[in-house]
């Protein structure tokens, strides 16, 4: 889907100078009348020699939008189209289907996937990514592992809480009000020894030195009030939890999470998708790695596992993907 309406000035040239209200107007308009429809093709090679092609199918709506239908109770119409989606590209001749950003979440509604293609949500490698970046880019820093984990309630989330519990000082887990409970749920799971707290409150990050977002929020939810110093702040989300006003803050570092360079120097060449310095989204990563022949299983419904996360790092390291800090 579109992160924010101004992406839609990737999708043509004509449309690059429109202001962002006129883009917000765009997608408001035009977005409920356009069918889904196939944005590019290109192929990527592993470092092995074998190559998968790839075929973008873009969904005309906003994660605001998504968020909205969901909150109203009325989200059949998304689910639809994220499913004619998906059988655009079945019927293109696609094996694997991954789903990008919110529309990982419509799909995890739909009960009527079928079994002869791999769905994939890419939650497994936007994970093991973010941690990864955050494990490392704090050892860099100099930063001790106090992490604070924002939108743990959901399924990134606690995946993330799993993977850098071993090594963390201490755990704060972060949700929307009245998530406590599913929270302590989550600090439970997958915390075991590891001092851990939870909260509602995004203040209670400043006594964290790492954190870690995650949230499926359509607006950033981390400023400058929420955040001690120093700090390394890990955004996994699409469109971004950190507001924009932390990226010149002294002593705070903002990365971009769950973010894969593609083998070789590689590029997509789809406006959109080029994170900059070859780096894409995990979560298409894992579908390349699933076309790649690495994996065969769907894994769309339910919380990803540590070890497949494991399992894709490795696979990632075999066809010549790499993990590190993206630019913003």
């Amino acid at each position: 889907p579109l992160g924010v309406a101004t992406d839609v000035r990737h999708l043509d040239p004509a449309l690059a100078a429109l202001s962002d209200t006129a883009c917000e107007r765009l997608v408001d308009r035009a977005g409920p009348l356009l069918p889904p429809l196939s944005v590019g093709f290109t192929r990527v090679r592993s470092a092995t020699g074998a190559s998968v092609g790839v075929d973008i199918v873009g969904v005309p709506f906003t994660s605001a939008q998504v968020m909205a239908a969901l909150r109203a109770g009325r989200p059949q119409r998304i689910i639809d189209r994220v499913h004619d989606a998906a059988m655009l590209a079945r019927v293109a001749g696609a094996r694997v289907v991954g789903f990008g950003g919110h529309t990982s979440i419509v799909a995890q509604l739909d009960t009527t996937w079928s079994d002869d293609v791999a769905w994939v949500s890419g939650n497994a490698l936007t994970a093991a990514a973010a941690a990864q970046v955050a494990r490392e880019g704090a050892l860099r820093r100099g930063l001790p592992l106090r992490i604070g984990v924002v939108g743990a309630a959901g399924s990134i989330g606690a995946l993330l809480a799993e993977l850098l519990a071993p090594d963390a000082e201490e755990v704060l887990l972060v949700g929307r009000p009245r998530s406590a409970v599913r929270l302590h749920s989550v600090a439970e799971r997958v915390l075991g020894s590891v001092p851990w707290r939870i909260s509602t409150e995004l203040a209670d990050l400043a006594t964290c030195s790492v954190i870690v977002t995650a949230s499926n929020s359509p607006e950033p939810v981390v400023n400058a009030t929420h955040v001690g110093r120093p700090a390394l702040v890990v955004d996994v989300a699409v469109p971004g939890d950190a507001h924009p006003e932390l990226r010149g803050l002294a002593g705070v570092t903002v990365v971009r999470g769950g973010a894969v360079r593609l083998p070789g120097g590689q590029t997509l060449g789809i406006a959109g998708l080029d994170l900059g310095d070859g780096h894409v989204h995990a979560c298409l990563a894992e579908t390349l790695l699933c076309g790649l022949g690495a994996l065969h299983d769907s894994a769309l419904v339910g919380s990803p596992s540590a070890a497949r996360a494991a399992r894709l790092l490795e696979l990632a390291h075999v066809h010549g993907f790499i993990v590190d800090e993206a630019p913003w």
